[in-house]
């Protein structure tokens, strides 16, 4: 797959691929790269970095529905109470890790995903994935996009 930069000589991307990086880009928050990590398991990982902070990672192949980090399965806690959900919202999708976990390990919840505008291009959020995560992950809210 090779790494989308908008207006970059062929050099510069040369090397962005080289090193890992699938995608580069500018958001409101600042500079993002997204590009993949090798784990201490040899697992490959795919990482959003914005502004120099891991903002996401969700693992490839048979462990995409994994959660990379341990925070995120707190989140998992609503599940403990024995309510039924069958929806939730969050703000921000980040890398939609937390989204696609929640739909394939609790198939009866959908979940709203709502996204900001990019400064670059105010009437559309950046898309970070080359697919939808899932049918019942649903973009949402200021200029979300239509296909991720």
């Amino acid at each position: 797959m090779a790494a989308v930069t908008a207006g970059m000589g062929a050099h510069r991307q040369r090397k962005l691929e080289r090193a890992g990086i699938r995608l580069e880009m500018h958001t409101m928050a600042g500079p993002a790269l997204v590009l993949d990590l090798v784990d201490e398991d040899g697992e490959t990982v795919r990482t959003l970095v914005v502004d120099g902070t891991i903002e996401s990672a969700t693992y490839l192949g048979e462990r995409r529905y994994d959660l990379v980090f341990d925070y995120l399965r707190t989140f998992d806690a609503m599940f403990d109470t024995g309510m039924p959900i069958s929806n939730a919202l969050m703000i921000g999708g980040g890398g939609y890790s937390y989204p696609k976990h929640l739909v394939f390990h609790h198939p009866e919840t959908a979940v709203d995903v709502v996204e900001g505008r990019s400064r670059h291009h105010p009437h559309r959020a950046p898309p970070l994935l080359s697919r939808r995560p899932h049918p019942r992950v649903r973009p949402r809210g200021l200029g979300a996009p239509t296909q991720l």
